[in-house]
């Protein structure tokens, strides 16, 4: 898996360096399965407040498992998706 999230990483980048448009987390997911946790949280602040597919998943997908209890991801998440009022 690591191999392809590098793999993943190389194509991102070519893409990046024609100066092509990447959503920020199509870098979150690969650094994520790379292990690349201070990347991971970089492109993840930067995937926050884009408009995609992070508000159906960062709760659920469980790609996401290894950062859960970080208090970066629960900030970031919280960003994402809001505590229910109480």
């Amino acid at each position: 898996m690591r191999a392809l999230a590098h793999k993943k990483l190389q194509q991102l980048n070519g893409t990046t360096d024609r100066g092509e448009y990447v959503p920020a987390l199509d870098y979150v997911i690969a650094y994520t399965r790379v292990g690349g946790t201070e990347q991971t949280f970089a492109w993840l602040a930067k995937a926050v407040p884009e408009r995609n597919r992070l508000a159906l998943e960062i709760k659920i997908n469980p790609i996401f498992d290894p950062l859960r209890g970080d208090p970066r991801f629960e900030e970031l998440t919280n960003q994402v998706v809001p505590p229910e009022v109480k």
